[in-house]
């Protein structure tokens, strides 16, 4: 992703107070400490429903706890969009490299802003970038597959999370006929360009085992995360999983078949 922030862009993002002695703005949406901001881009923004904007309070939250992980009391800048055309015509003056999706996090320095453009798939779009944002606020280092795979899980709601009917049914298919990938696999990615619609299901898959299947992928995870955010060498997660578990791909398919 990009790491310079783009100045200059339209309706300047603007910032939630973090103490009381500064005045909330009229043209911004609070959040408890999670920090979430609109701007004049999107001026008619409201979730739908409200509980929706606790979701992404929460979701700092569920990142701890799931993955045992200290996540900074940081502010997250939301800049949104009214469609995508619009965001890409915006974005193209300021990050002309940026990708063309519905929603992206850029990260500088210590500021972290979330482009999104408005639409059907807004609180899903709006998760999975926040999750991003959290973990790279949290720690640096994190394999691309581990942090897509992340935020393919945690951009469903609460209570759907280790239901995901798509990826379920898709990873079953998949596995009665076909090889597993593993992580030492999607290891060698490293541009979302190389991802396709089976590296991400597959890194879903593997959140998914850690975080759900036996007691010791979870355990391994946690550490793994806490070498990073340590600065501690933290090696291959699969690796550290297969020297944990044994072979990894048998463990999966048992995972997956035995999983209603």
């Amino acid at each position: 992703m990009p790491e310079q922030h783009p100045p200059g862009l339209p309706n300047a993002i603007s910032q939630s107070p973090t103490n009381a002695r500064q005045p909330r703005r009229a043209d911004s949406l609070y959040a408890g400490q999670a920090v979430i901001c609109r701007t004049g881009c999107l001026a008619d923004y409201r979730p739908d429903p409200p509980s929706q904007l606790e979701q992404l309070v929460d979701l700092r939250v569920d990142l701890k706890r799931a993955l045992e992980l200290r996540v900074p009391e940081q502010s997250v800048y939301l800049q949104l969009f009214q469609d995508r055309v619009t965001m890409r015509r915006q974005l193209s003056q300021v990050l002309p490299a940026a990708p063309d999706r519905r929603a992206l996090f850029v990260r500088a320095g210590k500021r972290t802003t979330i482009y999104a453009c408005r639409g059907p798939a807004l609180d899903v779009d709006l998760r999975h970038e926040l999750t991003h944002a959290l973990l790279h606020q949290a720690m640096p280092g994190l394999p691309l597959w581990l942090d897509e795979g992340l935020a393919e899980y945690f951009e469903q709601p609460r209570g759907r999370r280790s239901q995901r009917a798509d990826y379920l049914q898709e990873t079953k298919d998949r596995l009665a006929d076909q090889p597993v990938i593993t992580p030492a696999l999607l290891q060698e990615l490293d541009q979302l360009e190389q991802m396709s619609a089976d590296h991400y299901r597959y890194a879903w898959g593997w959140v998914h085992f850690m975080l759900h299947g036996p007691a010791g992928g979870r355990e391994e995870l946690v550490r793994y995360l806490a070498d990073l955010r340590a600065g501690i060498p933290a090696g291959r997660l699969g690796r550290r999983l297969t020297q944990r578990l044994g072979r990894l791909d048998n463990h999966f398919r048992d995972h997956f078949q035995d999983w209603k």
